[in-house]
């Protein structure tokens, strides 16, 4: 199914990329590229490393100094405030993960994230964004 861009949207190509990255954090075979041993193949229509992936939704303006604010965005790259929650909600779910490796001593191992316990909480609340994104259309 080819993607357009929402027609209701300010900037409805980030909403394309949005549900692209959603997407990644919500399958983990995909993530599998990020990994620190380098086994997975470089693919230019993926996210590539773990940091484009996190930082994706701070360059978008979804996640900001203060934590996640997708309710922000309404209007722009997201139709409504279900679809801000559920964002918000995983990026709730990605910076508990972030913070806990970091006090762990391992914010630069992406493999102990990936393996942490925290992580599946992130991929459980990006597999429920992703269904909110594709209950009100790309």
């Amino acid at each position: 199914m080819p993607m357009t861009q929402h027609p209701s949207l300010r900037y409805g190509h980030i909403r394309i990329e949005l549900f692209d990255a959603v997407n990644q954090l919500a399958e983990v075979g995909r993530q599998q590229i990020w990994r620190d041993d380098g086994t997975g193949p470089i693919d230019p229509n993926v996210v590539d490393t773990f940091d484009e992936a996190v930082n994706f939704f701070g360059d978008v303006g979804l996640w900001g100094p203060r934590g996640p604010c997708a309710d922000e965005r309404v209007g722009d790259s997201l139709l409504d405030g279900d679809e801000a929650s559920a964002i918000n909600a995983l990026l709730v779910a990605l910076d508990e993960a972030l913070t806990t490796a970091k006090h762990r001593g391992k914010r630069g191992n992406v493999d102990s994230i990936l393996d942490s316990d925290a992580w599946v909480t992130v991929v459980e609340r990006a597999k429920s964004a992703r269904a909110v994104l594709l209950r009100k259309g790309l």
